[in-house]
């Protein structure tokens, strides 16, 4: 018979600690660094440098909704 699930994913679930902690901390990095970026393009003042801005958005967006999610799911853990 097959092993479905690995060692280390139930000693991961044992031990209550997630490798989702290193995500969690490259999104939040990923979305300060994209909307400093942003702001950047937008304070030059220039019309294709202004279109490079609003095409950060697209970036932005799903990204700060995985911070939003994973803010929600750490305050979660402490209630």
């Amino acid at each position: 018979m097959t092993i479905l699930v690995s060692n280390l994913t139930l000693d991961l679930i044992r031990s209550r600690t997630s490798l989702g902690t290193g995500v969690d901390a490259v999104a939040a990095i990923a979305v300060v660094i994209l909307l400093l970026e942003r702001e950047l393009l937008r304070a030059y003042e220039s019309p294709s440098w202004s279109f490079q801005a609003r095409t950060l958005d697209n970036a932005v967006f799903p990204l700060l909704m995985m911070f939003v999610v994973v803010v929600i799911a750490h305050m979660a853990e402490f209630l």
